[in-house]
């Protein structure tokens, strides 16, 4: 599967990092699952 990661600088992306999902209601048809890191 093919997504953003979202709410994280550029610089602040590590592989193996904890992230979350999210969701963003594109229309009343669409949702999309995106991805944020885990806030601590």
């Amino acid at each position: 599967m093919i997504s953003n990661i979202v709410e994280c600088d550029f610089e602040e992306l590590r592989n193996g990092m904890e992230l979350e999902v999210v969701f963003d209601d594109v229309s009343d048809e669409i949702t999309l699952p995106k991805w944020r890191p885990v806030k601590k």
